[in-house]
């Protein structure tokens, strides 16, 4: 609490003590809501791949310049804004409405970089797919 012993009005002594209540309480819900951000999802999108051609089709965290490797369902997404490290979470799910077996995952990923390996059936597939991840930035 203030040091309010040379204020000599005791509804003004009260009245300080709770304003500092109130402002303690601020403060500590600030602190929560950013420890809670660092926590929620920091990029997502929705890929649509045409002749094996991806294209960011909805979402935000991702430059819209997406690298294909090569392969069927191998591509590398650039962030907009790097993590703090390479020690983030990510899920992939490939889409398409026939699809058994889905196993996307990531391939490597960097502060900067996500490479993502879109399978469906069980084998690499150009299908459309979904990306979110989290982590700290």
């Amino acid at each position: 609490m203030l040091d309010t012993s040379r204020i000599k009005d005791e509804e003004a002594k009260l009245a300080i003590d709770a304003v500092a209540v109130y402002l303690s309480g601020m403060l500590n819900a600030m602190a929560l809501s950013l420890e809670t951000y660092s926590t929620t999802v920091k990029a997502w999108g929705n890929f649509s791949v045409s002749g094996g051609v991806p294209t960011l089709d909805d979402g935000f965290g991702f430059s819209s310049t997406i690298v294909d490797n090569g392969g069927n369902g191998d591509f590398t997404l650039t962030f907009l804004v790097p993590f703090d490290s390479a020690n983030y979470g990510v899920m992939v799910q490939a889409l398409q409405a026939t699809a058994t077996d889905d196993d996307s995952k990531t391939h490597t990923q960097t502060a900067t970089t996500v490479r993502v390996l879109v399978r469906t059936g069980g084998a690499a597939a150009d299908v459309d797919f979904n990306v979110v991840v989290f982590g700290v930035k």
